[in-house]
């Protein structure tokens, strides 16, 4: 998930220098970094306060008030900071009795969400009158591999319009946002256990950060759990990627008959950096590279590090521009994305722990 570069791509074009740039990106993680702390605190003096959520709203509540000053909207949330430092720590956590976790049974679920998952929202979408092209590329967004895999697929398709994107970024953000809500009262009142909390807030979850604060304000055994899903989420999300370049894209620059290999490529140059570090800090794991101790320390690192990333997807949450597509086909994106993770719970809860 990259919202720095969404939100940069979400708004209109803007005059740029390096050092305005620079500016723009020290005051971004200047207001993440406040944001976090000033939520640390509100959750100390009310401790009734869920942390993660306070978080959200309050950058939500910035984002708002930063979109609507004229002044203030180019501001640039340096959220692939804090995002990727998460994201590389997060294999800190990868461990043999989290791959167990997995399994083969939790692949066999996530590919089944992510087909099943894919058709509920394309087919939520050409209800209400979207583009199969939207459709697609907003269930890129959906079936859990977050908005990093929404930019690399538009990039492969050159003919994808600016509405696309924005609508696949409004919609995963928001659906994030309200599984980050209603995952952990239903788990609750399920009574879910701690890998039956991995496997689904790893899998359904449509953005990375909210995942794992599911997984970790759960339990540090579900926090491993739902890193090892994550983990297995990024490095396979070239798959609806590719699907997506196959369909769209190949026959744009009369390259129909383009091999499956040469638009792999294409898509493997475009996987965000931190999922190689993920990939490696996970090997270091997975080898025992880290005390027990040293896990417990940099899990606390990982989670204030996507406590920050979750402040910028609340900036990124810009309610002007969300409000110009209208709130039908957000409202149908979410609704198949719902379903979806309704039936992967039931799934979920079927197959046991």
């Amino acid at each position: 998930m990259s919202t720095t570069t969404t939100v940069a791509r979400a708004s209109a074009t803007r005059s740029s220098s390096p050092a305005l740039d620079a500016a723009r990106w020290s005051a971004g993680l200047a207001l993440l970094a406040s944001i976090s702390i000033a939520a640390w605190w509100l959750h100390r003096w009310v401790p009734n306060l869920p942390l993660p959520p306070t978080t959200l709203f309050l950058g939500v509540a910035a984002g708002s008030a930063f979109a609507l000053a004229p002044g203030l909207r180019d501001v640039r949330p340096a959220t692939d900071v804090p995002l990727a430092v998460g994201m590389v720590l997060l294999g800190s956590q990868c461990d043999v009795e989290a791959a167990r976790t997995v399994g083969f049974v939790g692949i066999a679920l996530l590919l089944a969400h992510w087909f099943t998952s894919g058709v509920l929202v394309r087919l939520a979408l050409g209800f209400v009158g979207e583009s199969r092209r939207e459709a697609s590329l907003v269930s890129v967004g959906l079936t859990g591999c977050g908005i990093s895999a929404v930019l690399a697929a538009e990039e492969s398709d050159p003919s994808s319009p600016p509405r696309a994107r924005l609508l696949a970024v409004a919609a995963t953000l928001i659906a994030g946002t309200t599984g980050f809500v209603l995952m952990p009262l239903v788990g609750a009142w399920l009574g879910l256990g701690s890998t039956e909390v991995a496997r689904w807030a790893g899998i359904a979850m449509p953005t990375t950060a909210e995942a794992v604060l599911v997984g970790g304000a759960h339990s540090l055994e579900a926090l491993r759990g739902t890193g090892a899903f994550r983990f297995v989420v990024n490095i396979l999300q070239w798959i609806p990627v590719l699907g997506h370049a196959r369909r769209f894209a190949a026959g744009e620059e009369g390259t129909a008959t383009r091999s499956i290999a040469h638009t792999a490529a294409a898509v493997a140059r475009r996987v965000p950096p931190f999922v190689w570090g993920l990939a490696v800090v996970a090997a270091i794991a997975a080898s025992d590279g880290f005390a027990s101790e040293e896990r417990v320390v940099l899990s606390h690192v990982t989670n204030w590090a996507f406590l920050m990333a979750l402040a910028g997807v609340g900036f990124s949450i810009r309610p002007l521009a969300i409000a110009k597509l209208g709130w039908r086909p957000i409202t149908a994106a979410v609704a198949g994305w719902l379903l979806g993770a309704a039936l992967l719970l039931a799934a979920v809860v079927a197959t046991g722990s």
